[in-house]
């Protein structure tokens, strides 16, 4: 059974070589996460809104 240290082991590895290959490009690792980031934070927003109009 696999251990949760080691799947955040091997999320890591992956994440480190894809910052490895995207490392010319600074600028697209900025907006990629800055775009993840509003994302994440609009979806949290809507599902919040929609919990309150339900009760």
């Amino acid at each position: 059974m696999f251990n949760f240290g080691k799947k955040v082991l091997y999320l890591r590895i992956v994440i480190a070589s894809l910052f490895k290959d995207l490392g010319d490009s600074k600028m697209l690792i900025y907006c990629l996460g800055l775009l993840v980031a509003l994302s994440t934070l609009l979806s949290g927003l809507i599902l919040t809104n929609k919990k309150k109009e339900e009760k």
